[in-house]
């Protein structure tokens, strides 16, 4: 069995506002979990009208947070929920956070970000018990440029566990304590298809399954083309791969994901959440618009 997304079919679900500066560019690359009121609340990637630098085509970012009840239909809060204040001094000239990834540990939702700058991309953490207030941890493994990360759902062996992508590849690093951060170890590397030639990046925290964890991964050709694929990690050692599926589980063919956004030929998923029998996964198209894909979650089984 192929396991393929299904996209919904009045995508995009969320659109930028052109009247609200903040949010005027890009409403895109959405994390997505159930929270404690049993709605779904979405973190988004908020590009602002204003250019990260003169001659780039993004937005400054922030995170922003809508709610739904469906899963489908979002209501947007006012403002941004974390802006670019209160970041690590080191990081020089921050020009967005970005990309949120949302996982669930106990009571606490811990929010793995992007943070952009004029010197180098670095991984921060969040947390929130409740989506109303929102606190800042500081960077996550320092000493590395990156730009995607996010945590399992659940410590293996008393550690927490981070699957992060230093460029090209994908790598596994443990904590006690979300601050030190040890054992670092590279578990693919963008030759495993021709699809990732170029890189390669956990989407979505892992999620747990009957025999193995199911990650949803994104991939970049030579030709600059992003798409989703997935692979399953043993539930007691993820650094071992089980199996990887040759083909995309979603890649570019709608409009809105090809030509009509900020960065043509992209899917690019950060978050999902299980509702009734199905996996919704919310993706960002075109870096520009939110958008959702659906998969019958019995198809996050592994295959052999």
């Amino acid at each position: 069995m192929t396991v393929k997304l299904s996209r919904y079919p009045h995508n995009p679900i969320l659109l930028p506002r052109p009247e609200v500066n903040w949010d005027g560019r890009g409403s895109f690359n959405p994390g997505a979990t159930l929270g404690p009121d049993q709605r779904v609340h979405m973190l988004y990637r908020a590009a602002s009208l204003t250019p990260k630098s003169p001659e780039s085509r993004f937005g400054v970012a922030t995170i922003a947070h809508a709610v739904s009840e469906d899963g489908i239909h979002f209501e947007r809060f006012a403002e941004p929920v974390l802006g670019l204040t209160g970041e690590d001094p080191m990081i020089f000239g921050i020009t967005g956070i970005e990309d949120p990834r949302i996982t669930k540990i106990g009571d606490t939702f811990y929010i793995v970000y992007a943070i952009t700058s004029h010197c180098w991309d670095r991984l921060a953490l969040a947390s929130t018990k409740d989506f109303k207030s929102f606190k800042k941890h500081g960077l996550l493994v320092k000493e590395i440029a990156q730009r995607t990360g996010a945590l399992f759902p659940e410590k293996i062996h008393g550690k927490f566990i981070l699957m992060h992508r230093p460029i090209p590849n994908i790598w596994l690093s443990e904590s006690e304590d979300l601050i030190h951060w040890k054992n670092p170890k590279m578990i693919l590397t963008n030759e495993i298809l021709p699809w990732t030639d170029i890189k390669l990046g956990v989407c979505v925290p892992p999620i747990r399954t009957k025999k193995a964890w199911a990650v949803l991964f994104h991939g970049k050709d030579h030709n600059q083309v992003y798409r989703l694929g997935i692979f399953w990690l043993d539930l007691n050692d993820p650094s071992k791969v089980l199996h990887i599926q040759k083909e995309p589980i979603l890649e570019p063919e709608e409009e809105y994901e090809i030509s009509k956004g900020m960065t043509g030929n992209c899917v690019y998923a950060c978050g999902a959440v299980p509702i009734g029998d199905q996996l919704y996964v919310y993706y960002g198209a075109g870096d520009s618009v939110s958008c959702l894909a659906m998969m019958p979650l019995s198809q996050l089984e592994l295959p052999v």
